[in-house]
């Protein structure tokens, strides 16, 4: 059983809640967030304009908030998407003249609708949270009149934040590419080492896949850009392709010198990679043996041999017809998706309703917290709710502490920069650390947008505000709606039962390598997003924490079953045996069916058999045995008692 399920008690949710992700401070985001939002106020105050530039100090925050790890490509296309929405958003302002029960009707359509585009890409997930988070500040404040004139003050704040990155772009042309390929050989180095020393490895493992996963991707994002024959394009492919000769070596290697030896190669390469400095020269000769040749062999890709780039040249994008397909496809949401949507607009309209009972300043807090914490691509809407909730309390204290004792002048710009210089960092690390720094910030530029009531008074009712839209979060976006947890937990491992099934088959030696490795990243793809989804539900209280604690035995039981298909794919038989090909492929179609099968029906092979196709065999079927206990009615019961 995996340490997750093992460990898992019924307040183990509670931990959950106060984990702590791992976080990298980057400097070039920091600085980003720091002068985009200190800059303008600085200037705005020099000028006596800060009514005007504190919007560009709101735009330049929301690039920051929505900035994740990417290709430079990736960055710029998503703002050119969310920004526009963002500031649309703000246009809505126009409709605070219509009749309050109109206005909220058309409140809860337009949050279903943005409910529904948040599933078609992240770039669309950003911009309609900020269209609905703008949205409800400009109905929220009609005396400002001209809205479109701030709409183009934060589309300012977004070109000056797209400037500051285009100059991190001159000085660091290849940064994310040369750090994600870095990050790769490192978890490469990790996993040879852990096995080198006879620990367990299956956290390794999924870091290599992660990496190796997120590498692909900004492959096929340069591919789909690119015109004619692209360098960068080219040795990405290469360190891709000698990935996949040395990631089964890995795990099929046993000796642990040749381990050890593998291991501390990777780790030079990767500090002289992300350095730019020159190939390392190894310290011992280990060529020799196969995994030695392939770690000299990634060498070569990471640093440009020509012998190790593949020819791309021929490589085409995909059809005008095939992309239409594909995008016509996405419109479907999936009734999930439907269903998500339906709880957000249920809950704007309930906090846009509360407008006739409370209509004090800066009431709508409570929609605008509805959208950030109801934004479904973030985790669990429990978990972000108490988390919100706990971080604006701190950042409450912290905005309330600025207004009233610091008066606004140069030291009070340069602590609102100190703040924002550690938000890009604090969103890593959590979303109750990401509330506490964001609220002070986004309390202190909407205070100065209508300062009605300013100081500790107007931080208490933000607080109140923001505990109000958690509430009315967790009660009609959350509580209410049936849970379905096991439905989508056992359709994520029908689809990665069907991955293992295809990589299986294509590791018989008969299939084409490069469509081997196509079906091991999606298999490893498949566990590691329905693991991702687990670790989400642990936060959520019973029942549903524990039915996620219940399904880790079986994602770690098929992960070590895909483990086990790519050490056999390395020592596979020219020409197998057909019985044992054909156990195999009996197999394949047993891990494949939707049913379950009984334990007598794997297939089984005489004892006396020492070929590869037999051990791997013995080992998926010592595994599929266990899966199938596991999965068994009667146990998991006995689990979830």
């Amino acid at each position: 059983m995996s340490n997750a399920a093992s460990s898992f008690h019924p307040n183990s949710w509670l931990r959950e809640l106060s984990h702590l992700n791992p976080a990298r401070w980057r400097w070039g985001r920091s600085l980003r967030a720091a002068l985009g939002i200190g800059l303008p106020l600085a200037i705005g105050l020099a000028t006596h304009t800060l009514e005007y530039t504190l919007w560009i100090a709101m735009g330049t925050l929301f690039q920051s908030v929505g900035e994740r790890d990417g290709p430079y490509q990736a960055i710029f296309r998503k703002i050119l998407v969310s920004a526009p929405l963002g500031a649309a958003g703000y246009l809505l302002g126009y409709l605070s003249g219509l009749p309050w029960g109109l206005l909220i009707a058309i409140m809860v359509l337009v949050a279903f609708l943005s409910g529904i585009i948040s599933t078609y890409s992240s770039a669309l997930s950003t911009g309609a949270l900020q269209f609905l988070v703008m949205g409800a500040v400009a109905i929220g404040n009609p005396e400002i009149g001209q809205f479109w004139h701030a709409s183009l003050l934060l589309l300012t704040g977004t070109v000056l934040y797209a400037a500051m990155l285009g100059v991190e772009i001159l000085i660091y042309p290849q940064r994310p590419q040369r750090e994600m390929t870095a990050s790769l050989v490192r978890a490469l180095s990790e996993l040879a080492r852990s096995r080198a020393e006879g620990k367990t490895f299956e956290a390794q493992r999924r870091q290599v896949t992660t990496h190796q996963s997120a590498l692909y991707s900004l492959l096929m994002q340069i591919r789909y850009h690119a015109a004619g024959r692209n360098q960068h394009l080219e040795s990405t492919a290469a360190v891709l392709q000698r990935f996949d000769v040395l990631f089964p070596l890995l795990l099929s290697v046993s000796e642990a010198p040749e381990l050890r030896a593998a291991a501390d190669a990777l780790d030079g390469m990767a500090a002289a990679f992300s350095a730019g400095r020159k190939r390392p020269a190894p310290a011992v000769a280990h060529d020799t043996t196969p995994l030695g040749r392939a770690v000299a062999g990634l060498g070569d890709a990471l640093w440009g041999d020509p012998a190790a780039l593949p020819s791309l040249a021929t490589a085409r994008p995909a059809a005008r017809e095939s992309r239409l397909a594909i995008h016509l496809d996405r419109l479907n949401p999936g009734r999930n998706a439907v269903l998500s949507a339906m709880a957000l607009a249920l809950c704007t309209g309930i906090g846009y309703s509360l407008h006739w009972v409370d209509g004090k300043s800066h009431w709508y807090w409570v929609p605008m917290t509805i959208a950030i914490v109801m934004k479904p691509d973030l985790g669990s809407i429990f978990a972000r709710a108490i988390h919100r909730s706990v971080g604006t309390i701190g950042g409450v204290a912290i905005g309330a502490t600025l207004l009233t004792v610091v008066p606004v002048g140069p030291a009070f710009i340069l602590l609102i920069s100190l703040i924002a210089l550690f938000l890009p960092w604090a969103s890593q690390r959590s979303y109750a650390l990401s509330a506490l720094t964001l609220t002070p910030l986004v309390l202190i530029l909407i205070d100065f947008v209508s300062p009605e009531a300013a100081g500790v008074h107007y931080a208490t009712l933000r607080l109140v505000d923001t505990l109000l839209g958690s509430a009315i979060t967790l009660v009609f976006g959350y509580l209410i709606w049936p849970k379905r947890h096991a439905r989508e937990l056992n359709q994520a491992l029908r689809g990665a039962r069907q991955a293992i099934a295809a990589y299986l088959r294509a590791v018989v030696p008969s299939a084409a390598a490069a469509k081997a490795g196509l079906c091991r990243r999606a298999a490893y793809g498949q566990l590691a997003d329905m693991r991702a989804a687990l670790q989400k539900s642990l936060a959520e209280p019973p029942p549903a924490g524990r039915e996620a604690a219940a399904w880790f035995p079986l994602v770690t039981g098929a992960e070590r079953m895909c483990d086990a298909i790519t050490a056999y794919s390395t020592v596979a038989s020219p020409q197998p045996d057909a019985g044992e090909a054909a156990a195999l492929a009996r197999l394949a179609s047993l891990i494949d069916h939707d049913g379950r099968p009984a334990p007598g029906d794997l297939p089984r092979l005489p004892a006396a058999s020492d070929s590869p196709e037999a051990r791997l065999l013995e080992r998926l079927d010592e595994e599929m045995t266990s899966l199938l206990e596991l999965a068994s009615p009667a146990r998991r019961a006995k689990t979830h008692a």
